[in-house]
């Protein structure tokens, strides 16, 4: 089984943010799956005990993907993680998935790499002090605009702003593409 987490900021201040394009990522590879009448979904249910909230996709009798999104907010998101791991037994080098935002990457592009990942990233500083490894996959969703915009303001404060109509659907196509590209990958 594939464990899939999305990092984000939970609650409507933080909806439809740079810093919230692992939770579109999951949410999209959740909905990838689920009109298919070949597979069994399990929709979303927040698992207090595990800081997330959880989705399952089964194929046959068999838990193929288990999504998550943490509810820590970002900079606690590897409590959340480590509990998923732990709780399903995850094997963190073959089966843990991460998706999130990079600003090393331009809006419109993304990376699936094993063990690479932005160095200022919060979330992923947390995710990584609560591991035993750093090597697992990443799905980078690039979110960097400043330039097109004209915005010369520091990452932190950049990630929290709201995109705009234009920039979410350039999002929601690369998310889109991710998710083809991550399932061809590991299906």
């Amino acid at each position: 089984m594939f464990l899939i987490v999305g990092l984000g900021n939970i609650g409507k201040a933080y909806e439809d943010t740079p810093h919230n394009a692992g939770f579109k990522f999951v949410e999209r590879f959740f909905d990838f799956y689920k009109f298919n009448s070949a597979v069994n979904v399990v929709n979303w249910q927040i698992k207090s005990s595990l800081d997330s909230e959880i989705a399952e996709i089964w194929i046959g009798n068999e838990r193929k993907f288990l999504l998550a999104k943490p509810l820590t907010l970002m900079n606690r998101s590897g409590l959340a993680v480590s509990k998923l791991c732990k709780n399903f037994n995850i094997n963190i080098q073959r089966d843990l998935i991460l998706a999130h935002d990079d600003l090393d990457i331009k809006l419109g592009a993304y990376k699936i790499q094993r063990g690479k990942f932005p160095k200022g990233h919060k979330g992923i500083i947390s995710v990584h002090a609560m591991l035993p490894t750093k090597d697992f996959l990443h799905v980078r969703i690039g979110v960097d605009n400043r330039a097109a915009l004209g915005f010369d303001i520091d990452g932190d404060k950049y990630v929290l702003r709201k995109f705009n109509k234009d920039e979410l659907t350039v999002l929601d196509e690369v998310i889109e593409s991710a998710v083809s590209d991550l399932n061809k990958l590991i299906a």
